[in-house]
């Protein structure tokens, strides 16, 4: 896909919310004006104590003897994988993905004329995460002051896909996911993002909001109350 073809105005954008929490609710209504998108939809984040009541993932029911941080981790990917359902059910050529402790920065509307103008290839596009300074590792420079090839990330804070890549996360999860228990961030960076043609434009424009620990990420010390998942819709 081209990046001068994402309609912003438009964009689809499904945040993934720990309901719970006070904090990231408010967080999500002081941040999401400034997406700019009519088309916003918040995702009840699954948990262990929910994970029960979705039975096309009950092969995972019995993580339970796993640390309770490495559970919500689980839960936290098989948040993400079913997104990726949605937003497939709902025939979107791309979207973007964030969890709710998202920061707009400043320069997200510069970014964004940035992104039309260049008008670069992309499959994946990393709008916000850590690149481990940039070492050859984790992200490679592709002949832009400014554009990158992405690896792997350290976290991923706002990742836009494409169809192609949201099929490809759908196929490596059913195939991969089983093998071992990934955190988001580990199945990215093992699977999805060398997988495929994975872009940052930097700097990036979202990061996560100053008053949240990054290990939050994962949904750690956050209850949750179930939702059909029909009505997530």
């Amino acid at each position: 896909m081209k990046s001068s073809e994402i309609d912003f105005d438009n964009l689809p954008i499904y945040i993934i919310h720990c309901a719970n929490s006070q904090e990231r609710r408010n967080i999500i209504l002081s941040q999401i004006q400034k997406l700019g998108s009519k088309n916003i939809k918040i995702f009840d984040a699954i948990t262990p104590e929910t994970l029960h009541l979705y039975d096309e993932y009950k092969e995972y029911h019995d993580m339970f003897n796993l640390p309770e941080n490495d559970k919500r981790c689980v839960c936290g990917t098989i948040s993400h994988r079913i997104i990726h359902t949605l937003a497939k059910e709902s025939g979107y050529d791309y979207f973007l993905t964030l969890e709710d402790d998202f920061k707009i920065l400043d320069h997200f509307d510069d970014w964004k004329n940035q992104v039309k103008e260049k008008d670069f290839e992309f499959d994946i596009l990393s709008m916000g995460g850590f690149y481990d300074d940039f070492t050859d590792e984790w992200i490679t420079n592709i002949g832009d002051e400014q554009l990158y090839g992405v690896k792997k990330v350290n976290c991923s804070v706002a990742v836009l896909y494409t169809q192609l890549a949201s099929n490809k996360f759908i196929d490596l999860f059913n195939k991969e996911f089983c093998k071992k228990h990934f955190a988001i961030d580990g199945f990215m960076g093992t699977f999805v993002y060398r997988a495929l043609t994975s872009r940052v434009l930097y700097p990036n424009p979202i990061s996560v909001y100053p008053s949240i620990s990054t290990i939050n990420l994962a949904y750690i010390d956050h209850e949750i109350f179930y939702k059909n998942l029909n009505a997530l819709t």
